[in-house]
């Protein structure tokens, strides 16, 4: 039997997300060509990222026009190697209390895709825990059901704490969960190990896509550049537009007091080449046919 295969396109874009971590850079990194901004607070590039003042999303939200997602972290991982994103019921109130600070601002739009951007993680309970398991976390339901409840009515990604979910592997589970807690999407480089760069991380976030694209959004990355842009972007271009997007911290350096410094001549390099990628639709994870394979006719 002869397929015939609707027309595929040769070059799609891939949107691009970049976060800061100063009230400054949005509007610099949208003329780069961002297509969305992910605000921290300002300092908190070495830890990780932390939550913004409201005074910084107040003065970010009008001078720029494309979304912004904002972090709820309220504090760095722990310093004595304790599993990070696992945290008080104080430090919940204090994320709670954050979000409804955010929106009495009166500056953020769900309809322009603002939204927060959190994770909270428990630690295993024994009985959960594998034989020579090295895992030692799992999602926090409870917290992040009263996380989302107090965000609405902005939608949330949960942040690389699914990372520390996919070190357990448990990754799609995990997202299977996010998607019925109500998250929006999610942020993960493919694990902790390597980068969304690698071949191995690359087939976990494939197949991640595979199973929840139209259904979760999905924001791949660390600090992508242009030249490590290449493998993630062909093979997740084949996804409907709009649904993965990558993400860069797009830090060059830092400056004399310390402070990072995006460069943006290599942001708009990367935007640019971003415009025009060439999917691979020889996916292992068998995209084209899943989606389009009703289309066929003998």
């Amino acid at each position: 039997m002869m397929i015939n295969r609707p027309s595929r396109p040769a070059y799609k874009r891939m949107p691009l997300e970049v976060a800061v971590y100063d009230p400054y850079a949005p509007f610099y990194a949208q003329q780069a060509g961002a297509s969305r901004i992910e605000l921290n607070a300002q300092g908190s590039y070495a830890v990780g990222g932390l939550t913004p003042t409201v005074d910084n999303v107040k003065y970010v939200r009008p001078r720029i026009s494309v979304g912004l997602h904002i972090t709820i972290r309220p504090r760095p991982a722990p310093e004595d190697g304790s599993p990070d994103y696992v945290y008080t019921t104080d430090e919940i109130e204090e994320m709670i209390e954050s979000m409804e600070k955010f929106k009495n601002a009166g500056v953020l739009n769900p309809f322009r895709g603002d939204r927060f951007v959190l994770g909270a993680l428990r630690k295993a309970i024994d009985y959960e825990m594998e034989e020579n398991s090295t895992s030692v976390v799992r999602i926090d339901e409870h917290a992040c059901r009263a996380l989302l409840h107090a965000a609405k009515p902005f939608g949330c990604f949960f942040s690389h704490a699914f990372d520390h979910v996919v070190e357990s592997g448990l990754g799609k589970e995990g997202a299977d969960l996010l998607l019925r807690l109500g998250f929006e999407g999610i942020i993960t480089a493919g694990g902790r190990e390597g980068s969304c760069a690698d071949v191995a991380n690359v087939d976990f976030i494939d197949n991640l896509c595979h199973h929840f694209t139209n259904r979760l959004d999905i924001t791949v990355g660390d600090n992508i550049w242009h030249g490590s842009f290449n493998l993630p972007a062909s093979r997740l271009a084949v996804y409907d537009e709009g649904t993965v997007w990558l993400r860069t911290d797009a830090i060059r350096s830092t400056d004399d007091n310390g402070e990072p410094v995006i460069d943006y001549d290599r942001l708009f390099d990367l935007t640019q080449g971003l415009s025009s990628i060439q999917p691979d639709w020889k996916d292992p994870a068998g995209h084209w046919l899943a989606h389009y394979g009703h289309l066929a006719t003998g």
